[in-house]
């Protein structure tokens, strides 16, 4: 009997054990059943990492029953462990293992194994500190390795005052695995928000517009506000809105353009001009691209705007100097020869002029010939000066000297009608320039203003310094920064309209009745400006007149150059002369002027012959007198052979004008003989006496030869 009771009892206790395992086992799994759901719930909703992981920490302090529990993830260099959760009985993230090398600690062996650490007894593992593990009363501690494949994306651990189940440690594997998969998912989302928040940032700091479009080409979202520029709400340029601020000569062109590309799903690119928020238009250069999904079909498109007015503008710039650079070549080579032709017919006229003087008739037409003939001599240096080919003698002059010089002809030249007013800055820095030529640029634009003034009105002419900074300077391709000496011209009278303002340089356009001008006044004014390295522009407003602004550069020194006056009378020579030019009418017309004042010519028609000229008279020659510009060897390369043979000799050079592959570009360097065509034939005896009989000959050196 107390047999079958002993053993109906064990049967009994083995039951409750039974019973009180599986009750434990359902526990658990009701524990890792609420873990597992936390989690999922925590990696799913969470977006940003550091506090997804802070709550991962906290659910396993909670469901585990771990004194505290952290969460490490690999830094991007994949060198060291970063601390991002701690919860339990720690919380802070700052401390000594807030960084933990890979292969250092516990924790960096795990990341670097990928193998776990488990132990329900940490008194007896060497990684831990066994004074504080008494002292909290822990008995053990769990270390997982967060991979996915090879990938070791971190390491979670925990302490715990209870020794952990078996089946608790067989469930963390999956819970790793979990934790792992959220950190790559955080990265991954994190990594695309910042790149996206870059392209924003890149976008919004520009000055370009994006925006994109559904499939069907409407507006549907803008990164950079349209409003900013046209002052429409996006709901006024949502969809097709946006083509009301199209110019609406470009409207029907561009809406064309666009239809295409959403049609065929071509790049779209188009120019136009676009009206802003004050009403004027500038010009985008529009160009959208589609974005299609995997299997082909547009899903979008992104388009961009990019305002373009200031190129465009600058391009207009290019464009105009090269037509005046081209027009100004044609019109400086036509005036070289024509120089050539008019001393030969000034010259020759002179000499018939005086072979006739007892007839009067003779006379009387003759002189018309000549007139003409300077007043033709007169509209080549205008081209010339215009295509900055024109040779100029600059000395350092003060421009309120030049305006006060000038001012009584300014007078008589606008007439009575007009009032003419004078503001000169004291103090004005000097300038380097022809003095002759910066008159006339002053001269032809008082002759403009006054023939806007047709009722009359006021003249105002105004000097000053200014400085340009950098971007200012960038207005005008031909300066740079610094200080510069301003003339300002300006007039009350009719204005000028745009389209007239974009030829108003040009040689021959004139707006004036035929007779009226010669279309030269303010090319010419131009080309000297420009050729004294300056800028000449204007502002003006149909009915509300018009201003001229000249810019010259502010000249660092105060040296002058001096400039000799030539005598009145030519006294006649008896020294030999070499005469090379390639024009032969020219060339007789040039012997006969010097044969005739007593000198010995010896003549040629190139460098080539002027040199076997040399060896052929051993005697001595006293003076060169040579052409610049001819075929073969130049004049300058020609004194220079010379000089070499007979440094002895004096040298005069003569052209129509300064070419820039012999002379620095339309500047006579000091000290340089030079005589300019057309010449008459006292300009030219005059020259020659003056080279000849100068002291300081020796210091008549031969122009820079500009490869």
């Amino acid at each position: 009997m107390s047999g079958r009771l002993l053993g109906h009892a064990a049967e009994l206790e083995s039951a409750v054990a039974r019973w009180r395992r599986a009750e434990t086992a359902l526990a658990e799994r009701t524990r890792l059943a609420a873990l597992d759901s936390d989690l999922g719930k925590t990696l799913i909703a969470g977006d940003r990492l550091r506090p997804t992981l802070q709550r991962c920490a906290e659910c396993l302090v909670e469901h585990l029953g771990a004194a505290f529990a952290r969460i490490w993830t690999l830094d991007t260099s994949g060198t060291t462990l970063e601390l991002q959760a701690s919860a339990g009985l720690y919380t802070h993230l700052d401390g000594p293992h807030s960084r933990v090398p890979v292969g250092a600690l516990k924790i960096g062996v795990i990341a670097a194994t990928r193998e776990p650490h488990l132990t329900n007894s940490v008194r007896d593992d060497p990684y831990v500190d066994q004074e504080w593990a008494r002292r909290e009363g822990m008995v053990a501690f769990v270390g997982y390795p967060l991979a996915i494949e090879a990938r070791t994306m971190g390491v979670m651990a925990m302490f715990a005052r209870e020794p952990f189940t078996g089946f608790t440690l067989e469930a963390l594997t999956a819970v790793a695995n979990e934790i792992a998969l959220g950190i790559e998912r955080k990265r991954t989302v994190e990594e695309l928000t910042r790149s996206e928040e870059r392209f924003r940032s890149l976008v919004l700091a520009g000055t370009q517009m994006v925006w994109t479009a559904n499939p069907q080409g409407e507006v549907v979202e803008e990164l950079r506000a349209w409003t900013d520029y046209s002052g429409q709400s996006f709901a006024e340029h949502r969809g097709q809105g946006w083509a009301d601020a199209i110019h609406p000569e470009d409207r029907p062109q561009l809406l064309a353009a666009w239809s295409r590309a959403v049609a065929t799903g071509q790049t779209f690119e188009f120019e136009a001009r676009m009206r802003g928020a004050d009403g004027n238009y500038g010009t985008f250069q529009n160009r959208a691209v589609p974005v299609r999904d995997a299997s082909g079909a547009i899903r979008e498109w992104v388009g961009i705007c990019i305002d373009i007015t200031e190129r465009k503008k600058l391009e207009e710039q290019l464009r105009h100097g090269q037509k005046i650079e081209a027009v100004g070549q044609l019109a400086g080579g036509i005036a070289h020869d024509f120089n050539n032709l008019l001393t030969v017919i000034l010259g020759y006229g002179a000499v018939v002029a005086a072979q006739v003087a007892d007839d009067p008739h003779l006379v009387r037409d003759l002189d018309e010939i000549l007139l003409a003939g300077e007043r033709a001599a007169a509209l080549t240096r205008q081209l010339l000066t215009f295509s900055r080919k024109q040779v100029m003698q600059p000395r350092l002059l003060e421009l309120n000297e030049v305006v006060r010089g000038v001012e009584p002809m300014l007078r008589r030249l606008i007439g009575e009608d007009i009032e003419l007013s004078i503001a000169l800055a004291p103090d004005l820095g000097h300038v380097h320039a022809d003095p002759g030529q910066v008159e006339q640029v002053i001269v032809n634009l008082a002759i403009n203003a006054r023939d806007a003034m047709t009722a009359g009105g006021k003249l105002t002419i105004e000097t000053a310094e200014v400085d340009l900074d950098v971007a200012s300077a960038a207005e005008h391709t031909e300066l740079q920064a610094g200080r510069y000496v301003q003339l300002t011209v300006t007039d009350s009278g009719t204005g000028i309209d745009p389209e007239v303002r974009r030829h108003l340089f040009e040689p021959f356009f004139t707006t004036k009745e035929p007779g009226k001008g010669t279309g030269l006044g303010l090319a010419t004014s131009y080309g000297i400006v420009r050729q004294s390295g300056g800028h000449i522009g204007v502002d003006s407003e149909v009915g509300r007149g018009t201003s001229f602004k000249v810019l010259l550069p502010r000249a660092k020194h105060a040296s002058a150059v001096e400039v000799r006056e030539a005598p009145v009378l030519a006294p006649p020579g008896k020294e030999t002369v070499l005469l090379v030019e390639d024009d032969a009418a020219l060339r007789r017309l040039t012997r006969t002027i010097l044969q005739g004042k007593g000198y010995r010519v010896l003549e040629a028609g190139s460098a080539a012959a002027a040199l076997e000229e040399v060896a052929q008279h051993p005697e001595g020659i006293d003076l060169l007198l040579t052409d610049v510009v001819m075929p073969g060897l130049n004049g300058p390369d020609l004194a220079r052979r010379l000089r070499s043979l007979r440094p002895e000799v004096r040298i005069l050079f003569m052209s129509g004008y300064s070419d820039g592959a012999v002379l620095r570009p339309g500047v006579l360097g000091p000290g340089t003989a030079f005589l300019g065509k057309p010449f008459r034939a006292d300009a030219l005896a005059h020259k020659v006496r003056e080279v000849l009989d100068g002291a300081d000959w020796g210091s008549q050196g031969v122009p820079p030869y500009v490869p």
